[in-house]
């Protein structure tokens, strides 16, 4: 065989592995899906001030957003906090400010009452997100 053929040899083959992964993380991807819509009928929803907030009784919600984010929203307002997705599989993480930050970083409407929003977003991502806290000086 020669070098050209076998050239061309390696690369189908790489190629063809390649597309192993690829319909692979297809199917992953797929089975999330899936999961997501479980969650979905099993009121695990991400709302964003929508009829499904409504039915619960809940004057609040969250949403995830691209790129990156999840967004909270009550009658006060509304606040992006930054996410971190990854590949997509979970569980994500969700940044929150620190307690000695939470006033600063977060608009007027959600000055001191950090606990409830905070056990608001647990209730709504049950162990979909982790949620980390971060020092914003750093």
């Amino acid at each position: 065989m020669n070098s050209f053929a076998f050239a061309v040899a390696v690369v189908g083959r790489a190629l063809v592995q390649g597309l192993g992964r690829v319909v692979e993380s297809a199917r992953d991807a797929a089975a999330e899906a899936a999961a997501g819509d479980e969650r979905d009928r099993a009121d695990y929803v991400p709302v964003h001030r929508d009829e499904r907030a409504i039915e619960r009784g809940t004057d609040y919600g969250f949403k995830e957003e691209w790129k990156e984010r999840l967004v909270y929203t009550d009658p006060g307002g509304t606040f992006e906090f930054p996410c971190g997705w990854g590949d997509f599989s979970r569980p994500y993480h969700v940044y929150v400010p620190m307690p000695e930050f939470w006033d600063r970083e977060t608009p007027a409407f959600m000055h001191g009452r950090r606990d409830e929003i905070l056990d608001r977003l647990r209730l709504w991502a049950g162990d979909a997100y982790i949620i980390d806290e971060y020092d914003p000086d750093d």
